[in-house]
């Protein structure tokens, strides 16, 4: 995915993205909803069939670059968790 920085400020980032839909960006979205310092976060695309958009958070105070990083810790441990279960349980799974 590319991203550009279009505004920021300490507590509000907004940023255009290219190259990725919904998948990841719900998911970085509502990992974000979660954190209380979080105030609003949204995202457009810019054509219902595209892959470009662009991205908004804001905070009630905290810095919103470290609140998108720590949220994207969040999430990369997330999915560390689920690839360990999944592959805990295939590998006990003998496929022919």
């Amino acid at each position: 995915m590319e991203v550009k920085i279009l505004n920021e400020k300490r507590n509000e980032l907004e940023f255009s993205f290219k190259g990725e839909r919904h998948t990841y960006l719900n998911l970085l979205k509502n990992t974000l909803l979660k954190d209380r310092d979080v105030e609003f976060v949204s995202f457009k695309l810019d054509h219902p069939e595209g892959d470009s958009g662009t991205f908004y958070i804001k905070t009630k105070g905290k810095s919103a670059r470290n609140t998108i990083k720590n949220a994207i810790k969040a999430i990369e441990k997330e999915l560390d968790m689920f690839e360990n279960t999944f592959l805990g349980v295939f590998k006990e799974v003998k496929i022919k």
